[in-house]
């Protein structure tokens, strides 16, 4: 197992070898640094727009997990059903939502390596969190929001001094361990506020059939 100790002085003689490999090279040590940042942004972009196709929608992708249910006695029936909504709704679309979140904080803590890993992942969570709620109210703002949101992020980060310093985003690998403690909040907020608006949307349908 690779300890704090250890992985610190990876990272930072990565960062030292290649801040002094790009600074030797010159002028072409500067296209190569400056290749690499419009490649994460370019990933980034390209990122965002896949995952706006999906967050703004109510019903992020059909599973259609109900009809695995064959049960003929009715109350059973109901259960199963209740089951695999559960499943599809809130348990898979929360991990899903989760899994995105941990990409895009991924994404930024490499375009804004001077902010805090903690900072990151809120904001991560609240631009998707906000993207979902919005969903359930209407799917034209969702889609609006899942795309100005993230590339207002992108643009913050271009005024960043640290954004062109790629040494420096090396040296964020030694905060993975707080990256990786901090998840399971961020899990759990996202799971309850996707089990909340869903419970929501499912009472609201009940009163206003044609929604």
């Amino acid at each position: 197992m690779v300890t704090k100790e250890a992985l610190e002085k990876s990272t930072l003689a990565i960062s030292k070898s290649y801040f002094t490999f790009i600074t030797e090279l010159g002028k072409i040590g500067q296209f190569i640094n400056l290749l690499i940042l419009v490649l994460l942004s370019v990933l980034f972009c390209i990122f965002v727009w896949k995952l706006s196709k999906y967050l703004s929608k109510k019903d992020m992708f059909e599973l259609n997990l109900d009809k695995h249910n064959s049960s003929d006695h009715a109350f059973y029936s109901h259960l199963i059903s209740a089951g695999f909504f559960i499943l599809e709704y809130i348990i898979i679309y929360s991990l899903f939502l989760f899994s995105c979140v941990i990409i895009f904080s991924i994404l930024l803590v490499m375009i804004s390596p001077a902010s805090s890993i903690v900072g990151i992942l809120s904001i991560s969570t609240i631009i998707i969190v906000s993207i979902r709620i919005t969903s359930y109210f209407r799917e034209d703002l969702s889609k609006d929001i899942s795309k100005f949101l993230p590339f207002s992020s992108l643009a913050v980060s271009f005024f960043n001094p640290s954004f062109f310093e790629v040494s420096k985003t090396i040296l964020r690998f030694n905060d993975s361990q707080i990256f990786i403690n901090n998840l399971f909040f961020f899990l759990a907020f996202i799971f309850i506020i996707e089990a909340i608006m869903r419970i929501f949307d499912f009472i609201m349908s009940l009163f206003v059939p044609e929604r």
